[in-house]
């Protein structure tokens, strides 16, 4: 609806003006980059950012001030991934000298995997990713 490229490409950030560089990902460095205002957006200061005109440009929203970054992506998925990352490194079994509760168990790992992979039977046709177990969580995306 706001007619702009993704956030995994070049000019695909909407905050700023900065160009993504790729490092195994597009990733945003510059410090200090322009701001990006609403007026600027409205009137394709950066055309590098846009794929065309947005219907929300005649209701005069901010495109940039009024509309929230994707919390699917920023929040639920990026938060997630962290956690479970900390809760599957140095896995080991239950009979490990050392005890750390922040770490979880080959055997709750097999437990839970095919538990999530049986909810792919009750997910709605309209979702276009599947769940996936445990061990391929780095593959995990949002949809």
């Amino acid at each position: 609806m706001k007619q702009i490229k993704n956030v995994n490409v070049d000019y695909g950030y909407e905050r700023c003006n900065v160009v993504g560089v790729y490092k195994d990902k597009v990733v945003y460095l510059e410090d200090g980059c322009k701001e990006g205002k609403d007026e600027d957006f409205n009137e394709a200061v950066d055309d590098e950012h846009r794929v065309g005109v947005s219907p929300f440009t005649v209701c005069n929203l901010g495109l940039i001030s009024y509309f929230p970054l994707d919390p699917l992506h920023l929040v639920y998925l990026g938060v997630m991934k962290k956690l479970i990352s900390l809760w599957l490194r140095n896995r080991r079994s239950k009979t490990s000298a050392s005890i750390n509760t922040h770490v979880l168990f080959f055997s709750v790992v097999d437990e839970v995997s095919p538990r999530l992979l049986s909810l792919n039977a009750y997910l709605p046709a309209e979702f276009s990713k599947i769940g996936m177990n445990l061990n391929e969580f780095d593959c995990w995306k949002g949809t």
